[in-house]
């Protein structure tokens, strides 16, 4: 059972990584159609949940070493070293 958790979560992961935009959108679009059937009254909680969730997302892709394929869509920077790039 453990296992066959593990293979989900990484199947998971994969596909955060491969379509992060994609469910980014996909997650604002809920957001915006909540935000509508409640005619706004939550706005604030459902723009902060929105946010949470795409972070959550962001962060399932870049599990596979934090800096692989990044794409520099996002982050803090602190995995992207370069000319000019101080390090901590």
């Amino acid at each position: 059972m453990f296992d066959a958790l593990k293979n989900l979560k990484k199947k998971a992961e994969g596909l955060a990584e491969s379509h992060s935009d994609k469910i980014a959108q996909g997650v604002e679009k809920v957001g915006d159609f909540v935000d509508t059937r409640t005619a706004g009254k939550h706005s604030d909680k459902i723009e902060g949940a929105v946010g949470k969730a795409q972070d959550y997302v962001e962060k399932l892709g870049d599990k596979d070493g934090g800096n692989s394929k990044n794409d520099g869509n996002g982050g803090d920077g602190r995995d992207k070293g370069g000319p000019g790039v101080a390090g901590d």
